[in-house]
């Protein structure tokens, strides 16, 4: 069985793991799906830090690596804080499911920082089917754009102080307070956004932009990881792998 390996690629600004290409599925593409980057947006009260305990799942429409709009269910978690190198981290987790796909549930360990998360010290990716294994550290500092990461979302000039009226939407019959904002993306590519300061972790309950669109499912508090089984370091994972198809 021919395996085929690339560097991580595990993003958390709407989060992408190409960390893995499993075996080709007969169509010369991936088997696993790509994960996106996560937006947060970041001029909620919330939005200087990433609160963690909460959860959130969101539909999400955007184009594959072919340009294909494609729909996913897209979860996303903020788990526990812990101190690293004198900063306070937090583990962030992203889990994708689309049709006819594996799921990938990606865990990162990042700086919690005003805005969104910053260096990130560690990861971990589970594609369904396949223990889970450690990203190398070299691979996230030798790619930095491609480490986990949150887009920050730019509320417009004076938003702070004329906030847009309140409305109500319904979330699994549930009334979330919204307002309706055109923000900027980290390109200044503008996005309209229908801001949810009462549903952490990223604030969103609707994005509609150039390359995406995400729609608020369900939410809550209380945060299990989805990743299964012991993390294993990755060489020795592909070893595991390699004896396994012999």
């Amino acid at each position: 069985m021919a395996w085929r390996m690339a560097a991580v690629g595990v993003a958390l600004t709407l989060l992408g793991s190409g960390c893995l290409d499993l075996p080709e599925d007969g169509t010369g593409k991936s088997a696993a799906p790509r994960q996106r980057p996560v937006p947060l947006y970041a001029g909620t009260a919330g939005g200087a830090r990433i609160e963690p305990g909460y959860w959130a799942v969101y539909e999400v429409h955007a184009p594959d690596e072919n340009g294909v709009r494609q729909r996913s269910v897209m979860g996303i978690a903020a788990d526990r804080t812990e101190m690293r190198e004198g900063r306070e981290a937090i583990w962030l987790e992203i889990e994708v499911r689309q049709d006819g796909q594996p799921t990938v549930v990606t865990r990162c360990l990042a700086d919690n920082v005003p805005g969104g998360n910053g260096e990130v010290h560690e990861a971990i990716v589970q594609v369904e089917g396949y223990d889970p294994f450690i990203v190398p550290s070299g691979w996230l500092e030798a790619d930095e754009e491609q480490a986990p990461s949150v887009e920050r979302l730019t509320p417009p000039p004076g938003a702070a102080l004329a906030p847009p009226p309140a409305e109500t939407a319904y979330v699994g019959g549930r009334p979330v307070e919204v307002r309706r904002l055109e923000v900027t993306d980290e390109d200044g590519r503008p996005m309209r956004v229908a801001v949810a300061e009462g549903v952490p972790p990223i604030y969103l309950a609707e994005v509609d932009g150039a390359d995406v669109d995400m729609l608020l499912l369900d939410f809550g508090a209380g945060v299990q990881s989805k990743i299964h089984g012991e993390a294993t370091d990755f060489w020795l994972w592909v070893l595991d792998l390699a004896g396994k198809s012999l």
